[in-house]
């Protein structure tokens, strides 16, 4: 008979950590939200934008912890990923605003 709570609590448990996942992705795809035009013609063009903030973001942060120089350009390494002219400026611009926040507060 303990094995039904059990059982009822886990599934609570499991549909309420479902949920905010499931929020939370959703949060993060508008937070990413950037709309074609310029060098975004595609779905493909936005999600490479989006890796490339997310990346840019990372290693301007990266770079200020361990005290490196300004370097917006993307790694050799990620550029030999196939990652697109949308990548590039995703990069580009999220490190220069994570810098800028950063060095300014």
């Amino acid at each position: 008979m303990a094995k039904i709570p059990f059982l009822v609590a886990l599934v609570f448990i499991l549909i309420i950590g479902a949920t905010g996942l499931h929020n939370v992705m959703a949060q993060n795809q508008m937070s990413c939200a950037i709309q074609k035009g310029g060098i975004i013609h595609t779905q493909s063009d936005q999600r490479q934008y989006c890796m490339g903030i997310t990346e840019g973001q990372k290693a301007a942060a990266e770079n200020f912890q361990h005290q490196a120089k300004f370097n917006d350009s993307p790694p050799p390494e990620a550029q030999g990923l196939n990652h697109t002219a949308a990548f590039n400026e995703g990069y580009k611009n999220s490190y220069n605003d994570e810098w800028s926040i950063l060095t300014k507060g």
